[in-house]
């Protein structure tokens, strides 16, 4: 009798434990300094002129983010890369680029060394927005320190950097990864849906719908199922070509959020998208060209 009645016990406790809400935002201390590592691994395969081109991608970054002080439900940060590398395999060629080992001669280390330098802003909510990237254009200030590159192509090539990693996409791609947070306390089992975009290299909307799985003594589980969709009518300029992307994708998501704090300790995000970048006609194009593409990209982001 004493072992049915603890069990029963137990299960009341467990059952109250799920039963109650939770109210999953961050809470971070000013002051305090908080990391996150990207691991990214892409396999891209684009068919051009009837041939399957294989790419492979991986990117590791470590950043920082220093709390420099809180406004009510918002958070003023400072930014700052610790680290990035990428490594590229294509068909007959090989490269890699390193922050922490520029050797002579290698344009892209030395760039990523300088990014390195300095720090920028941003201010997020207790619920993961970005209300506000500001600074980020100093990463590139020591462009001019590491090529020796004519004015005009410095330019172009502090532009399209601009694009791909200036203030709206990282803005944007930030807040991919942040905007996890429901707006109200959740029960184990509920869901709630969030809207964003995705800009770097091309733009995208995403909708994620978020499920709370599991609450432990230290974490949240989260899990996420998301949909990737291109307009076809957004242009990114490319080495100054035009490019039209449709695509459609999905996404899945396994988080696991700090419940002191509410920063990401883990997550494994598996991508994949398909479809076709179209080439309007040109002098060089007068037909134009369409390049069908097929992407799968898997994603860890971790506190160390």
């Amino acid at each position: 009798m004493k072992n049915i009645i603890t069990c029963c016990i137990a299960l009341l406790l467990t059952t109250a434990s799920y039963a109650q809400k939770q109210k999953i935002e961050l809470s971070l201390v000013k002051g305090q300094t908080y990391n996150q590592r990207l691991a990214s691994d892409m396999t891209m395969i684009q068919n051009m002129q009837g041939q399957d081109l294989n790419i492979k991608i991986g990117i590791n970054a470590l950043m920082s983010y220093k709390v420099l002080d809180q406004l009510d439900t918002v958070y003023i940060i400072s930014c700052k890369y610790e680290s990035l590398s990428m490594k590229m395999e294509m068909p007959n060629n090989t490269m890699s680029v390193d922050s922490e080992n520029p050797k002579e001669g290698d344009l892209l280390s030395k760039m990523m060394a300088g990014m390195k330098k300095n720090t920028f802003t941003m201010k997020m909510t207790k619920k993961g927005r970005i209300v506000e990237v500001k600074g980020i254009e100093k990463l590139f200030e020591g462009l001019s320190e590491a090529t020796e590159l004519p004015a005009a192509q410095l330019a172009q090539l502090k532009a399209q950097l601009s694009q791909s990693y200036g203030e709206e996409a990282f803005k944007a791609n930030m807040e991919m990864s942040m905007a996890v947070y429901p707006k109200i306390a959740v029960n184990v089992g509920e869901k709630w849906i969030t809207k964003g975009k995705l800009k770097s290299g091309m733009t995208a909307d995403i909708e994620t719908t978020y499920t709370l799985k599991d609450v432990t003594s230290d974490y949240y589980l989260i899990t996420g199922i998301s949909k990737i969709t291109t307009t076809g009518k957004d242009v990114n300029v490319n080495n100054g070509m035009k490019m039209i992307y449709h695509i459609t994708g999905d996404m899945t998501s396994n988080i696991k959020i700090s419940k002191i704090t509410g920063w990401m300790a883990n997550a494994v995000i598996q991508q994949h998208i398909k479809g076709h970048t179209e080439i309007p006609p040109t002098a060089q194009l007068p037909d134009g060209l369409s390049l069908p593409m097929d992407m799968s990209n898997k994603m860890t982001l971790s506190e160390q």
